[in-house]
C-alpha cells in the first residue's frame, strides 16, 4: 500500500508525495470488518458531538461488537449482546476494528454462566 500526501504551500507551490506505508496494518472498521465475527471497538474517528451520541448508544471504545448486516450504500447494523444498532456508511467508516483479546472473558456474562448452572442442578 502507499500512502499519498498533498501539500499546500502558503506561498502558491503544492506538491503530492507518495511514499509506501511500512509496517502499519491496514485499519479495520465497521465498514470492511467480516460479517458474524467478534471484533473489539479501537477508536471512533468522528467530532465529539458525534462521538458522544455513539456512546450514548453503546458504542464505546473497548466494547465488543459484530457486524450482523451489510445495508445499501455503505450502511451496516452491528450487534452487541442483544442491542442491534444500524448506522450510515460515513459512520460505520469512522468506527475502527481490532481483534479483541482471547483472554477478556467477554464470551461468557455472569447471568448466562448462573443459567448454564441452574440446568445442571
Amino acid at each position: 500500500m502507499t500512502k499519498i500526501t498533498v501539500t499546500n504551500d502558503p506561498r502558491g507551490g503544492s506538491g503530492v508525495s507518495r511514499e509506501p506505508d511500512r509496517g502499519r496494518a491496514p485499519r479495520m472498521t465497521v465498514a470492511d470488518a467480516p460479517l458474524g465475527r467478534d471484533m473489539q471497538v479501537a477508536a471512533i474517528d468522528l467530532d465529539g458531538r458525534h462521538a458522544f451520541r455513539l456512546a450514548e448508544i453503546g458504542i464505546r471504545t473497548g466494547m465488543r461488537v459484530r457486524v450482523i448486516q451489510k445495508g445499501n450504500f455503505g450502511g451496516r447494523v452491528v450487534a452487541m449482546g442483544s442491542q442491534r444498532i444500524a448506522v450510515d456508511g460515513a459512520t460505520a467508516r469512522a468506527i475502527v476494528l481490532r481483534e479483541p483479546p482471547l483472554n477478556d472473558g467477554a464470551e461468557h456474562d455472569g447471568a448466562e454462566g448462573r443459567r448454564e448452572a441452574g440446568r445442571d442442578a
